[in-house]
């Protein structure tokens, strides 16, 4: 046979019409070269419809079958067959085998956009684009990728290496967004993304990390028929704002998409393949949040805005009354705000770098309803400082301190180093359980206080803890669950490597009235084995509250080596969670994942992880 000859391919001369409508007849044609072939069938469904020849020219066999569509996708493939010998077509060409994958699909109803039709288009492969947020890079070691880990490229000159899929440059969206007028320049007209994720893997951006990239971003044009878990967004600013990607399907069901979304992860990954427990929701999922950060700037007609980013852009929309926010917050910053525009006090221009006030961000107490507002400027001062801050007090009894937050670097980041109390002293009290804690500007302190509130119960239950444990808490922040667990065993160590954490942690204890704990300000990594060594201290139980990206190798390693008999991962991100578990499993049984909805209506899910130390293992 010769296979050089045959042919195929989606324009109109081998499918008739190439865009068919719903329900419509379509002809497909495959050719082969004269006299050669004695069967042709197209194959769908693992269906074979023999093929009629229809034309025959000096060198080839046209062969050709109608087919009358429905309203679903179209897929099919060929078979062709002389004598004994059978090949297979399909999208990539002439296969030996049946490749499903590689079938040709036709979708009714589909159009090809006037817009892409002669359109120069410019194909980018972002990891090796631009690097526009250094604060969204893969690091190395930080995913597992067909049987090795993933390495960050330092060198952004360097070639490729031959099998590069687990290098990763840094290039992103962000970059590609920066450098948007130099395409314009060029007379680019469409930007085509291969592959759209940030790297060679969408390993990184697949499960969490929406913040710059979704893979799954695309315009919805028409809605042919609506889930039966599609609701009516109850938002003005949904569409456009990023905050909750979740708020057209049902609570109930997020829910269930979370647990879904966790199981999937550990199938896929681990050999101990623990059965997800039902995702704890909220009773009353709206205004949970106890932090609003509010950007400010200039919209298209050069007027004052404050709201949100827009997603995937730094365009602010504004928002009237957000679903998550507390209410008190939106009012504190809408007053902000028409001062402002009143006074004229210029807002921040992120393009020329001038303007005073960056942002307005809000910090609550929902149990002590005490509040903290915080004024994010680019300048040590502004004009009218003191009667504003003299009004808000006025008119809202509920804030206790004021503070203005100087930032004048160009970053994403919002907050400065340098803060000045324009009254009260600079921080605030909440109570989580029964315990009182003192928040900072800086401070890191559980968004949503209700769902963690819920999560320390879930985590110090499932540890079984007892008065003759030593606890140690990695990654502790302000002390919050160390606190919560020491009257429960016998002593607590804390390590965080944010220094003013540390010292708000000390504070909280002695708030609190807690003496057998001891925090320490340092790296994990390296903290974690110095204590061990040097104090000769070793846990019976680990609590671990890792950032996004997860544990790191030396963490696991010291983890594996100490064998504290029972380990507590509380995880933000189930990605990095089930690759630390990859680690752990060979000497630690996962008993029992327990996803959290601690950010109703996104996609973020927190999980409390048992893991207990498996009896008899050798490493």
């Amino acid at each position: 046979m010769n296979k050089k000859a045959l042919f195929c391919d989606g324009t109109s001369q081998y499918v008739n019409p190439s865009e068919p409508e719903r329900n419509e007849e379509v002809t497909f044609r495959f050719r082969t070269a004269k006299d050669d072939a004695e069967h042709v069938c197209l194959v769908h469904e693992k269906i074979r419809y023999e093929m009629e020849k229809a034309q025959t020219g000096e060198v080839f066999d046209y062969y050709e079958i109608k087919r009358q569509l429905g309203e679903e996708p179209f897929r099919y493939y060929f078979e062709i067959r002389s004598g004994s010998e059978v090949c297979y077509y399909n999208r990539c060409g002439v296969s030996e085998r049946v490749v499903s994958d590689y079938d040709y699909v036709v979708c009714p109803g589909f159009r090809t956009p006037k817009w892409a039709k002669g359109a120069v288009m410019y194909q980018i492969f972002t990891d090796r684009f631009c690097n526009g947020d250094l604060d969204n890079d893969v690091e190395d070691r930080e995913y597992y990728y067909i049987g090795d880990y993933s390495r960050k490229v330092t060198d952004w000159n360097r070639y490729p290496a031959t099998m590069d899929v687990r290098e990763f440059y840094g290039g992103d969206l962000k970059g590609v967004w920066d450098k948007l007028d130099y395409l314009q320049d060029l007379e680019v007209e469409v930007l085509y993304f291969n592959p759209i994720f940030v790297s060679p893997s969408n390993h990184k951006y697949d499960i969490q990390d929406y913040d710059y990239i979704d893979p799954h971003f695309g315009k919805i044009v028409e809605i042919l028929k609506k889930s039966k878990y599609r609701v009516e967004e109850d938002c003005n600013s949904y569409k456009r704002c990023g905050g909750c990607d979740l708020r057209h399907i049902d609570y109930e069901e997020t829910l269930n998409m979370k647990q879904e979304m966790v199981q999937n992860l550990v199938n896929k990954t681990l050999s101990q393949k623990p059965k997800i427990e039902k995702t704890i929701g909220m009773g009353n999922p709206y205004h949970y949040r106890n932090k609003a950060q509010y950007p400010l700037g200039l919209d298209k007609q050069k007027n004052p805005v404050m709201g949100v980013y827009a997603q995937r852009t730094h365009e602010i929309i504004p928002t009237s009354n957000c679903m998550i926010q507390s209410e008190i917050s939106q009012k504190i910053a809408n007053y902000i705000f028409n001062y402002i525009k009143e006074n004229k006090i210029p807002v921040y221009n992120e393009k020329t770098r001038k303007g005073v006030i960056r942002h307005i961000v809000t910090r609550v107490g929902f149990r002590s309803h005490e509040v903290m507002c915080i004024l994010v400027t680019n300048t040590d001062g502004f004009q009218k400082e003191k009667e504003l801050t003299k009004n808000l007090v006025e008119n809202f009894p509920e804030i206790k301190t004021i503070v203005k937050n100087i930032n004048n670097k160009n970053t994403n980041v919002i907050l400065g180093d340098r803060n000045i109390n324009l009254y009260g002293d600079g921080f605030i009290f909440d109570t989580l359980g029964d315990y009182t804690f003192k928040i900072s500007p800086n401070s890191f302190y559980q968004i949503n206080p209700i769902q963690t509130e819920a999560l320390y119960e879930i985590a110090l239950e499932k540890a079984n803890l007892s008065k003759s444990d030593i606890l140690f808490d990695l990654y502790c922040g302000i002390g919050t669950i160390g606190i919560f667990a020491a009257k429960k065993v016998k002593k607590v160590y804390g390590i965080e490597i944010v220094e003013q954490a540390i010292e708000d942690a000390k504070e909280n204890a002695q708030i609190n009235e807690i003496h057998n704990i001891e925090f320490i300000a340092g790296d994990v990594e390296k903290t974690f084995e110095t204590l061990m060594k040097k104090e000769n201290v070793y846990p019976d139980v680990l609590v671990v509250d890792p950032p996004r990206k997860g544990l790191d190798i030396t963490t696991i390693g010291n983890i594996i080596a100490v064998e504290p008999k029972k380990l507590i991962y509380i995880s933000c991100n189930p990605a990095t969670l089930v690759r630390d578990l990859k680690e752990l499993e060979e000497k630690y049984e996962v008993k029992e994942i327990q996803p959290v909805d601690m950010f109703p209506f996104t996609h973020h899910v927190e999980c409390v992880c048992v893991l207990e130390l498996k009896q008899n293992t050798e490493i």
